[in-house]
């Protein structure tokens, strides 16, 4: 059985991967420790990141999945640049 392994993956896909973690931890950074210091709680910037990684799960998994899809597909744009500019 052949398993591919990280060194094995299109660089889209590396990509990919990378952007929704990068994604994903500057949204977290920026909802509990940036915006909780400049900003009141009223603020509507603050209640939307925040509301993000609360546990309430109908409404904030639309939003978790968004964040998580523009993370991969900006992270796959930069990845296939890279691929492409390595494969010269």
């Amino acid at each position: 059985m052949f398993v591919m392994g990280w060194k094995d993956w299109p660089a889209w896909i590396k990509g990919g991967v990378i952007g929704i973690i990068v994604l994903e931890i500057v949204l977290f950074l920026i909802s509990f420790f940036i915006i909780k210091i400049i900003s009141p709680q009223n603020n509507y910037l603050y209640g939307s990141l925040t509301t993000i990684y609360t546990i309430s799960f109908p409404p904030n998994i639309f939003l978790i999945l968004f964040f998580v899809l523009i993370g991969f597909l900006i992270g796959a744009i930069i990845g296939w640049i890279v691929g492409k500019i390595r494969n010269r």
